[in-house]
């Protein structure tokens, strides 16, 4: 069975700005020509624009990448075990891979998503 994971990771991208530009020039060709020799000194402020460009590096080895395995549960209700239409009393370890298997088993239950160690030695039962 496939697994689910959140993944965090430091993505380099290319983008496409808005940059307004405050030039002191004779003429508009010289201030463009100012723009292209130093466009951090005469950019006086921005807008990233919302469509990616190209994606140039994915850090998947970095200091901020994080995975942690996705796991679901049937909500305890008042730390009440849920039962499954099939009458087995689940214990609070026991996770599902599968959110639409864990529905099906609990069908009146909220179905709740986990991660990583929010349930302590989750052992999974699909």
């Amino acid at each position: 069975m496939a697994k689910t994971f959140n993944i965090t990771a430091d993505v380099q991208v290319k983008v496409w700005q808005n940059c307004k530009f405050k030039v002191k020039a004779d003429s508009l060709e010289e201030a463009k020509e100012k723009i292209r020799n130093n466009p951090q000194s005469t950019c006086t402020g921005y807008e990233t624009l919302t469509d990616t460009e190209e994606v140039i590096d994915i850090d998947l080895d970095g200091d901020n990448f994080s995975a942690d395995e996705v796991y679901y549960q049937p909500e305890f209700k008042d730390g009440t075990p849920p039962i499954s239409e099939a009458g087995h009393e689940l214990y609070s370890f026991e996770v599902y891979r599968d959110k639409d298997k864990c529905q099906k088993d609990f069908p009146d239950s909220k179905v709740i998503t986990y991660s990583g160690d929010d349930i302590e030695d989750p052992t999974f039962v699909d």
